[in-house]
């Protein structure tokens, strides 16, 4: 996917840090392989909104992330401070 500036990292282990405007401070710890649930900080922002899926890469130039959903087994590009993660004792 070159339209987001360079190759997506198939294995890494990072904090991010992210807000939006003056809203409330979001840390992640993006780790490949792990779930994660799409849940923008903008609060108009809806492209996968609620979606549920399998981070599978990382690109560190655009903070993009490559995630396979669940629901379609499809790969979606989300930006990295919409990411939320889901442990494996919940629902």
């Amino acid at each position: 996917m070159a339209k987001y500036g360079g190759e997506f990292k198939k294995d890494f282990n990072l904090f991010l840090s992210s807000t939006f405007g003056q809203g409330p401070q979001r840390n992640v710890h993006l780790v490949a392989g792990k779930r994660y649930k799409v849940d923008p900080l903008n609060p108009l922002g809806k492209k996968h909104k609620g979606r549920t899926g399998v981070l599978i890469g990382f690109n560190p130039k655009s903070c993009k992330c490559e995630i396979r959903f669940e629901d379609t087994h499809h790969v979606g590009v989300v930006d990295a401070s919409n990411l939320v993660a889901i442990f494996m004792d919940e629902p």
